[in-house]
């Protein structure tokens, strides 16, 4: 732990902030900055394996969708919406990025405009409201590791994984989390497009390394809470 006095650092990060580690520590302040101090390692450790996921998944889809672009009757980008297969929530985010790298004088390349859509759009793209239009025609060319009898699995990994996400950029409590299943989420999903890439990002992942340092509670915890992070521990 931090040599800094539990006190200043309890009005600098604010009570309420740290409320939910202190819940989880039976009240023991400095029990609970050690926990506050793991949960930021953690999410640190994961944000670097959720790179890889973000990263690998939309190179993915967008090789996939250049190419069935490719073979249709539509001009411009996929992204374009040419083809009319984007609902309405995904064409805003495709207004958004292309206005932003305009704002900022940037090429508007397809490379920069799929770098600058974010993880949600990704994510979105991948639920059941596209199982019927872009899953049957890019599915299997970006996720060729997976039985596409049961996409659901995959789409569901990534639900979770966009929750974490946000959780982690908003550094929020992730100490109640089941860190296991975080991680193989992670790693599940980046097989499915290509196990070269999981075995890569899983040996780069210091998601154990830092799972073993975590401090033990003073008292046994029951009733996770996504909310306030004062839930049971898991992984």
């Amino acid at each position: 732990m931090s040599s800094a006095p539990a006190e200043v650092l309890q009005r600098r990060l604010s009570a309420q902030r740290l409320g939910g580690y202190v819940e989880a520590t039976a009240g023991d302040l400095d029990a609970a900055i050690e926990l506050y101090e793991w949960n930021c390692a953690m999410s640190a450790a994961l944000f670097e394996v959720l790179g890889d996921v973000e990263i690998i998944v939309r190179n993915a889809l967008h090789d996939a969708l250049t190419a069935w672009h490719a073979r249709g009757p539509f001009a411009g980008e996929w992204y374009d919406n040419e083809h009319g297969l984007l609902a309405a929530r995904e064409k805003t985010d495709v207004t958004t990025a292309l206005l932003r790298l305009k704002r900022c004088r940037k090429p508007v390349s397809p490379g920069a405009v799929v770098a600058e859509l974010n993880f949600g759009f990704w994510r979105f793209l991948l639920t059941k409201k596209y199982s019927s239009t872009l899953w049957p025609v890019i599915g299997r060319a970006a996720f060729p590791d997976i039985s596409h009898r049961r996409p659901q699995l995959l789409w569901a990994r990534m639900a979770r994984l966009h929750d974490l996400r946000n959780r982690i950029a908003h550094h929020e409590p992730i100490h109640w989390r089941d860190i296991g299943l975080d991680l193989t989420d992670c790693l599940m999903v980046i097989r499915a497009v290509c196990p070269v890439s999981e075995a890569w990002s899983r040996d780069r992942a210091r998601v154990l390394q830092v799972l073993a340092m975590r401090p033990q509670s003073p008292r046994p915890m029951v009733g996770g809470d996504s909310c306030t992070g004062g839930g049971g521990v898991a992984g």
